[in-house]
């Protein structure tokens, strides 16, 4: 061991000293061109290789169509190799034009959604969900503000857990109100045929999709948000309702659902709440009495005389 460590630092050292700085980067060019550059760079100097003009480049008379005979130069060579090294054509980097038609072009797509859609399966509780969504709400809004120099907000504000809940509702009504959805936004009335052709359904400033009420002269009086029945928002959102009132005031809870949503077929759908809630199915239960054993013989002899059948208690005080 105390040998091999020097034998690995002076491979070591010998690698780094014969690592060449290459000015010119292989990896920007296309495949075909970058491991044939990778390989004259990795195998030969850079020292080594001098430039021609194209004016004395004997090559270019089998490769290209010219009116000049090059036949001669072709046989023997160009006349200027026959002179020192020193007096060879010199290339000014100055004059140049950099070539780009090999250079390997990125192309960046993007692919932007309308809605933000969020996992709700994966939460059985209403709050829960509506805080992680505020959490992520808060996350970029660090984001934004520590780009921007700005002091970045510490916990979730009042307005996150509001616009949380306005994104959760969108989500919903993205899924079960597509096509009323696409059909307000062109500013049309709702068809005849729709869930929604009845309720006055409009999208407000948010573009969360209301039901029109008749208490609009009343300032604390708001729109019903619409939402779907099947929807597992909806579900937790009922579900929070039931055990706010702590599974009792069934009627109670009907009416204070009603005051911020509107729900298709609220009461069946608030009564599979009940049903598959853990709590009131342990307070529905009611113990079964188990059936009486039959009587014995004993108790039940007629035509018997007196002490026929007779117990001694023998433990007895």
């Amino acid at each position: 061991m105390e040998l091999q460590a020097p034998v690995m630092g002076a491979r070591l050292a010998h690698k780094m000293m014969s690592t060449r700085n290459l000015t010119m980067d292989p990896r920007n060019f296309h495949q075909f061109v970058m491991h044939r550059v990778t390989e004259i760079l990795e195998t030969t100097l850079v020292e080594l290789w001098r430039w021609i003009p194209s004016k004395l480049n004997v090559t270019d008379g089998a490769t290209k169509v010219t009116g000049q005979t090059q036949q001669e130069t072709w046989i023997t060579d160009p006349q200027f190799l026959k002179n020192d090294a020193s007096n060879w054509p010199i290339s000014k980097k100055q004059e140049s034009i950099i070539d780009t038609s090999e250079i390997r072009k990125h192309v960046m797509t993007t692919h932007t959604k309308s809605v933000v859609m969020f996992n709700a399966n994966d939460f059985s509780n209403w709050r829960r969900l509506y805080r992680a969504v505020a959490l992520v709400l808060l996350f970029t809004d660090r984001l934004q503000a520590k780009c921007a120099g700005r002091d970045m907000p510490a916990t979730a504000t009042k307005a996150h857990v509001s616009k949380a809940k306005m994104l959760l509702y969108k989500q919903s009504q993205s899924i079960a109100f597509a096509a009323e959805l696409k059909t307000l936004s062109a500013g049309t009335a709702l068809p005849k045929g729709s869930r929604l052709a009845g309720l006055n359904a409009y999208l407000d400033i948010d573009r969360v999709l209301r039901t029109r009420g008749r208490l609009n002269a009343v300032d604390i009086a708001e729109d019903a948000i619409t939402l779907a029945h099947g929807c597992r928002i909806t579900n937790l959102i009922v579900r929070s309702f039931h055990e706010k009132y702590h599974h009792l005031a069934h009627e109670t809870i009907i009416n204070d659902i009603k005051n911020s949503s509107y729900i298709s077929r609220l009461r069946v759908l608030h009564k599979s709440v009940r049903n598959t809630c853990q709590r009131c199915k342990i307070n529905r239960a009611v113990p079964r009495p188990p059936h009486m054993a039959p009587i014995p013989r004993a108790r039940v002899g007629n035509f018997e005389r007196p002490f026929t059948y007779t117990g001694v208690d023998y433990f007895g005080p």
